[in-house]
């Protein structure tokens, strides 16, 4: 559509929460396999129980490893950087109430973010839907 109209620009905002920090590089090699104008890595704030800045400190620290292991471009290398910064930086939870708020989704609609996020419901000890 770009090359045909030629007055078009696209733009990747991807907002960085719980539930896609573990796979952040699979996310930024796709998009460098597109043509993107614009990139953003957003950072979530509300609901603050999805922020990575407020992860249990076991959660933050298997993010953090896979971020600076992470096999990017530099672009991407300084904007992860920025997101372990804000992980960092935020003031960790005992994950009590994520695992509560996930329970009740997973609870409503029959699922169990066992079977499709393994890595990240071990790394807060979900133990599944009530």
């Amino acid at each position: 559509m770009r090359d045909r109209i030629g007055n078009i620009q696209l733009q990747c905002c991807s907002t960085v929460n719980v539930f896609n920090v573990m796979y952040l590089e699979g996310l930024a090699n796709w998009i460098d396999t597109r043509k993107f104008d614009y990139i953003y890595w957003n950072m979530l704030h509300e609901a603050y129980y999805h922020s990575v800045g407020t992860l249990p400190d076991t959660a933050k620290q298997i993010a953090v490893e896979r971020l600076q292991k992470a096999n990017v471009t530099q672009f991407h290398r300084q904007e992860f950087d920025k997101i372990i910064d804000f992980i960092n930086r935020g003031a960790s939870l005992d994950g009590d109430i994520l695992r509560m708020k996930i329970a009740d989704v997973d609870w409503r609609r029959n699922q169990d973010l066992r079977d499709h996020h393994a890595e990240f419901a071990q790394s807060i000890n979900y133990g599944g839907p009530a």
